[in-house]
C-alpha cells in the first residue's frame, strides 16, 4: 500500500476544503479552517454577511466520498451519529454538512488546463436546523436533496438562506 492509499482520506478531506474554500472566495465568504480543533463537530465558519450588512456565520462539517447512494431525487449519507448529534446541537449556531463526491481514480481530481485549474467533481449541502438527535449509537442516515448542489454563482445567497432557516427554527428574523 503507497503513502497516498494510506492518507488517501485525509487527501480527500484536504480536496473537500480546497473545493469550498475557492467557491467561498469567488462569493466573498471568508472561510476560517477549524484545523486543529473539530470538539464541536465542524470543520470550518464561513463568515459572511446578509443584504443588510449584518455578519452571519455558518458552522460546517466537511466530508467526501467515492460513492453517493442516490434514489429517487436524493443522496442517502450515512454520517456518524456523534458528529450528527453535535451538529444538532445548534441552539446558539448554524450548522450545516457539506459533502464532496469524489471519483475513485485520484488522478482525475484536478487539472491544470491553460490558465485555470479544474477541482472536479460535485459538493452537496445538507443545512440541519431542522434536524434531531439520534439515539443510534452508530450513524444517522441523512437525506440530501440532489438539488443542493454548491454552485458558485448563488453560493453567498444559498448561505443566507441556510442562515435564515436557522434563525426562523429558533423564533428569529
Amino acid at each position: 500500500m503507497t503513502f497516498f492509499d494510506k492518507q488517501r482520506t485525509k487527501f480527500q478531506e484536504d480536496l473537500s476544503k480546497a473545493y469550498l474554500r475557492s467557491v467561498c472566495a469567488s462569493q466573498g465568504i471568508l472561510f476560517f479552517d477549524h484545523a486543529d480543533r473539530d470538539l464541536d463537530g465542524t470543520d470550518c465558519t464561513l463568515r459572511f454577511y446578509s443584504d443588510n450588512d449584518k455578519q452571519r456565520e455558518l458552522l460546517v462539517q466537511l466530508k467526501s466520498t467515492q460513492n453517493l447512494n442516490t434514489s429517487q431525487g436524493f443522496i442517502h449519507y450515512d454520517l456518524d451519529s456523534v458528529v450528527h448529534n453535535k451538529l444538532c446541537d445548534n441552539e446558539f449556531r448554524a450548522t450545516c454538512l457539506f459533502i464532496l463526491e469524489v471519483n475513485p481514480n485520484s488522478s482525475i481530481w484536478t487539472e491544470l488546463s491553460g490558465n485555470e485549474l479544474l477541482i472536479r467533481h460535485r459538493m452537496y449541502y445538507f443545512e440541519y436546523s431542522q434536524e434531531d438527535t439520534t439515539i443510534n449509537g452508530s450513524t444517522k442516515r441523512i437525506s440530501i436533496p440532489v438539488t443542493n448542489v454548491v454552485d458558485p454563482k448563488d453560493f453567498l445567497s444559498k448561505c443566507n438562506e441556510m442562515h435564515d432557516a436557522w434563525l426562523i427554527s429558533k423564533g428569529g428574523n
